[in-house]
């Protein structure tokens, strides 16, 4: 299972969405992966990088039931890339956050940013979400 596309494919969808539902455009919703304690992953709708409401991962998919188990399969991926961010960046897993967005007003392409509380650090790719890539 390629995790890179279909989590790729699964934001767009969800900015998409997101932006229709706030009368927005793509280029201005952006989603927000942080942590709570024991690096679970929590999620958040952003309108031109301020929060208007926290969401589940099953929302981001769109679905209310999760046959696939795809939130259980995220979960495990982001825990363990939450816990190397903070080893990384020598921070705790409550100053991880992890912006998700689209530069263009078409969505053809997602990116990623990370911050370490307000502080940007570097764009990430999917690659190195699922730690295909530990290059980077």
């Amino acid at each position: 299972m390629d995790f890179t596309k279909q989590t790729k494919k699964i934001m767009t969808n969800a900015i998409k969405r997101y932006s229709l539902e706030n009368e927005k455009g793509n280029k201005q919703t952006q989603l927000m992966i942080n942590s709570e304690e024991d690096f679970s992953p929590t999620f958040k709708v952003l309108i031109d990088n301020k929060p208007v409401k926290d969401v589940s991962f099953k929302e981001i998919i769109n679905v209310k039931l999760d046959l696939l188990n795809k939130e259980a399969i995220a979960t495990q991926f982001i825990t363990m890339c939450l816990q190397r961010i903070c080893r990384e960046n020598e921070c705790n897993y409550n100053e991880v956050n992890i912006l998700i967005y689209s530069p263009d007003e078409l969505c053809e392409e997602i990116m990623m940013y990370l911050f370490i509380g307000t502080k940007p650090v570097k764009e990430i790719t999917f690659n190195y979400l699922f730690m295909e890539d530990l290059t980077e």
